[in-house]
């Protein structure tokens, strides 16, 4: 679990100390790494340290979505960011795929609960105890650290499928909205592709391929779904 791989690193420093204790020399071959890590922390420490606003958090079916606002960091589809809520735990960082396309006007995120006593567990009964919606002043603190990985690259695919297993279809479904924000943007336009859904996408064809343990894990996304299918 996440504790576990925290204080083993943490116990990473008896080691440092041990090493220099045993040859003076050992600082030499360790100083450079120090130096990088203690620079990443510094710029990890700046980048979260301004909250993000709650847009919504509700919890279904073992599954919660947290809602902010758009402005609150920029992204492509395909990336994911650091989070922190005070709330479930001061210090504990945790990384979660964007499951919004780019231009949406919100930034989502669906968390899986991993089992009793997990951070994940903990922030569920705590959308639960907010019922969904945001409370003004009242809103659970959310630090984020964003955003992170390379950007998916599917614009120059001749055709596009996009595979994913129970609560791995995040990224897929940022990919899947970002393309098909981008036809309806081209068709409001009326700008037609010489090839493509879109300008700028070559692919003529986008399959979304979802295998999932439970089937109420579909209606996370079923407002998207019904919106496309009734536009095709």
């Amino acid at each position: 679990n996440y504790e576990l791989f925290l204080y083993s690193h943490i116990a990473g420093i008896i080691f440092y100390v041990a090493g220099i204790v045993h040859a003076w020399g050992f600082w030499y071959y360790t100083a450079a790494g120090l130096v990088l890590w203690y620079f990443d922390k510094c710029i990890r420490i700046a980048r979260g340290a301004m909250p993000a606003k709650v847009v919504s958090l509700e919890h279904y079916n073992g599954v919660t979505r947290l809602e902010l606002e758009g402005d609150a960091f920029q992204h492509t589809a395909g990336q994911y960011v650091w989070l922190n809520i005070p709330e479930v735990s001061e210090h504990q960082w945790h990384p979660f795929t964007i499951s919004s396309a780019p231009g949406s006007k919100t930034r989502t995120f669906h968390i899986k609960s991993m089992g009793p006593k997990t951070w994940t567990a903990e922030l569920g009964q705590i959308a639960k105890f907010y019922e969904g919606t945001g409370t003004g002043e009242h809103d659970p603190i959310v630090r984020i650290d964003a955003a992170y990985g390379r950007p998916a690259e599917y614009t120059d695919s001749d055709s596009i499928v996009l595979l994913a297993g129970g609560i791995g279809i995040t990224p897929m479904i940022s990919i899947f909205e970002d393309l098909y924000a981008r036809a309806c943007a081209a068709e409001a336009a009326g700008v037609r592709a010489s090839e493509g859904i879109c300008p700028g996408v070559r692919a003529k064809h986008v399959h979304l391929v979802w295998a999932a343990r439970d089937t109420k894990l579909f209606n996370m996304f079923a407002e998207l779904f019904y919106k496309i299918s009734s536009h095709n």
